[in-house]
């Protein structure tokens, strides 16, 4: 594999050296130098003669550096940056539209705070038996999402609902927290 990759290398050297050899035998050029109308010219930079090189190359860069820190006097002269923050507007920032006014209402009407309905379902009754000559009392099976109480008239449910009197078909509570009474029907 070797043997046809140094085969090439080696046409491609000798080819190359037999160019070279060629090129000897051609007509040297010379390069002539442009007018000097012809040469772009810098717009401050004045026309430099080859014996005085040195001196008008210095005379530009000083006109340079003293156009510069002309340059640098003007910047120092504008008002210093502001600091952007959100509360600064600027050009760059999004206009933001006023709040829209509040609403004017009429008189504001004093609106008496009232009870929420009952949050569980009354789902049965039963009668205790009479112990002792005393009367049967009524019970009331009372479902909510989490548990099930079984209350007679005075008991109070999760500490906001007092049973106040169960009949045959309707239940009467009190709010406690706004003493509100409600009449539940059973389920």
């Amino acid at each position: 594999m070797r043997s046809p990759l140094l085969i090439a290398l080696a046409v491609a050297l000798g080819a190359t050296l037999w160019l070279q050899q060629g090129e000897e035998d051609t007509v040297d050029i010379q390069v002539a130098e442009r007018p000097a109308s012809a040469r772009p010219q810098a717009a401050n930079r004045p026309e430099v003669k080859p014996d005085a090189a040195p001196a008008a190359t210095q005379a530009w860069l000083v006109d340079r550096v003293q156009a510069l820190q002309a340059q640098r006097a003007q910047v120092d002269a504008l008002p210093p940056p502001r600091a952007m923050s959100a509360a600064t507007l600027s050009a760059w920032a999004a206009a933001v539209p006023p709040a829209p006014p509040a609403p004017r209402h009429a008189r504001a009407v004093d609106v008496a705070p009232v009870a929420p309905p009952f949050p569980h379902q009354w789902v049965g009754r039963f009668d205790d038996d009479a112990m002792d000559g005393k009367k049967a009392l009524r019970r009331a099976v009372i479902s909510g999402p989490v548990s099930t109480w079984v209350a007679r008239e005075g008991d109070v449910i999760e500490g906001q609902w007092r049973v106040d009197q169960i009949q045959e078909r309707l239940m009467r509570l009190t709010y406690l927290p706004l003493q509100q009474s409600q009449t539940v029907a059973m389920k």
